[in-house]
């Protein structure tokens, strides 16, 4: 009498019917399931990882302030002196004004830095605005130049024998 049931894929044995098999040698009949149809990590991989990610995007770029690095140069005749700064920001400047003094100084813009020569001292300030309206303010007093004339002590001075001595004092030398 022959039977016309057939088993599944998955329970027949494969090879010759003769042959004999081991343990080992057995199929695995474990089902394996996907990481898609669990629905916890589902969730979590298309729903609440895209969301951390945007968000974290979006938090950086809201919150980026401008960095201001000024670097004040070496006067060598103490009546100029170079200055530079660059701006560093993730997103572009909207807005900057530098002033000596609550007066505007015009900068040259060359190499990602802004140079210029002041010739008096003061309270440099440098403001800063990015696209997304975050801002850096820097503030730095120059004090390299000598502005101020030498003064003469005239009450202390001696005169004898056709020779004039004084004292004259100044701030930078």
């Amino acid at each position: 009498h022959h039977s016309s049931y057939s088993a599944p894929r998955s329970d027949r044995m494969s090879g010759s019917p003769g042959s004999r098999r081991g343990k080992s040698a057995k199929r695995n009949t474990y089902n394996t399931q996907s990481w898609k149809d669990n629905p916890i990590l589902k969730n979590l991989v298309f729903y609440v990882l895209p969301f951390v990610i945007i968000n974290l995007l979006l938090f950086t770029l809201i919150t980026a302030s401008p960095r201001i690095a000024l670097t004040v140069g070496e006067t060598t005749d103490y009546r100029t002196v170079d200055i530079s700064f660059k701006v560093k920001s993730i997103l572009p400047i909207r807005e900057m004004t530098v002033t000596l003094e609550s007066q505007p100084l015009e900068m040259e813009h060359s190499d990602g830095a802004y140079r210029a020569s002041l010739d008096s001292n003061g309270t440099l300030d440098i403001y800063v605005k990015s696209w997304n309206g975050m801002t850096a303010r820097h503030n730095e007093h120059i004090a390299v130049l000598d502005d101020a004339p030498p003064s003469i002590d005239q009450e202390n001075y001696v005169l004898e024998e056709g020779h004039l001595e004084f004292l004259v004092t100044d701030s930078q030398s």
